[in-house]
C-alpha cells in the first residue's frame, strides 16, 4: 500500500512538471466540453491524467530522462529505491537462515527438481516475490557447496522431472497420477497416504544421477524405494510424513523427520 501511493505521488509529480507531454483524461476532456458548450472559458489543467504524448507508434514525443523533474520527485524516488534495496537485502538474509536451516537439518547432499522459476514468474506474478524460489534456491545451492567442501562431498543437485516424475509416483514405485489441485497422495496398491509435497521429497531422496551435471541423466532408484518401505514399514512412513509437515508448519530447526534413507 505504501509503495503504491509513492508510485501515485511519483507519477502526479511528474505529470504536474510536465503537463505538456500528457493528454487530458476522458473526464477531463468531458469537463472541458460541457464548459465550452456552456460559453464558459476554459479552465487550465495543471495535472492532466491521460496518456503520454507519444506519436503513431507509440514512442513517446519527449524522452521520459528529458522531463523536469521537481525536488520533490527526486527525494521520492531516493527513498523509493532505498526501500527496494532494504527489501532486497533483507530477502537474501531470510534466504540465507532458511537455507542455512535446511542444510543443517538435512545435509549437504540434496537433490531439487530441475524447474522452470520463470514459469513460476509468469504464472503467480507479483505474489513470488513473497517467497523468492530463485533466491532460496541460490542460497541453499552455496550454503550446501560450502559445507559439502568441507565435508569432502555432496552439494546441491538438480535433477529432470520427465523421467523422475516425483509427484506422480508412490514410494512402492506404483504409478499415482494427480492433477496439480491435488494436494494429498493416496496410494491405492499399498495404502501410503500424506502431503504430496513430502511424498514427492521421500521419493525424491532416492534419486540418483548418472551426471550430476546434467538433470537429464536422473533417475529413481526404485530399489533402494523399496527397501525403504520394506525397512522402515508404512507406519513408521507415515508417522515421518506427518512429523516433516508438523516442521513445516513451524521452524526449521526442530529437526528433520525420523525416516532416514
Amino acid at each position: 500500500m505504501r509503495q503504491r501511493r509513492r508510485n501515485r505521488a511519483l507519477q502526479r509529480s511528474r505529470r504536474a512538471t510536465n503537463p505538456t507531454q500528457y493528454r487530458l483524461s476522458a473526464r477531463q476532456q468531458q469537463r472541458a466540453q460541457r464548459r465550452q458548450a456552456a460559453g464558459l472559458p476554459p479552465v487550465q489543467v495543471s495535472v492532466p491524467g491521460g496518456a503520454r504524448m507519444a506519436n503513431a507508434a507509440g514512442i513517446p514525443v519527449q524522452a521520459y530522462r528529458r522531463d523536469q523533474l521537481s525536488a520533490g520527485y527526486l527525494r521520492l524516488r531516493a527513498q523509493a529505491a532505498a526501500d527496494g534495496a532494504a527489501r532486497t537485502q533483507a530477502g537474501r538474509t531470510r534466504a540465507r537462515i532458511v537455507a542455512a536451516g535446511i542444510v543443517a537439518s538435512h545435509g549437504p547432499d540434496l537433490v531439487v527438481e530441475a524447474g522452470d522459476l520463470g514459469a513460476w514468474a509468469r504464472r503467480w506474478g507479483r505474489s513470488i516475490h513473497a517467497f523468492t524460489p530463485g533466491t532460496l534456491l541460490a542460497a541453499v545451492d552455496r550454503e550446501a557447496a560450502k559445507v559439502a567442501a568441507l565435508a569432502g562431498g555432496g552439494g546441491l543437485v538438480r535433477a529432470g522431472t520427465r523421467d523422475t516424475a516425483w509427484t506422480q509416483h508412490c514410494l512402492c514405485t506404483a504409478r499415482v497420477p494427480k492433477q496439480l489441485h491435488h494436494r494429498r497422495h493416496t496410494c491405492p496398491h499399498c495404502g501410503l497416504t500424506g502431503d504430496r509435497d513430502l511424498v514427492a521429497a521421500l521419493i525424491g531422496a532416492h534419486t540418483v544421477l548418472t551426471d550430476p551435471a546434467v538433470p537429464g541423466t536422473a533417475r529413481v532408484d526404485w530399489a533402494a524405494a523399496q527397501t525403504t518401505l520394506a525397512t522402515h514399514g508404512m507406519d513408521a512412513i507415515k508417522e515421518g510424513l506427518q512429523g516433516a509437515r508438523r516442521v513445516g508448519r513451524g521452524s526449521l530447526t526442530r529437526g528433520p523427520p525420523q525416516i532416514r534413507t
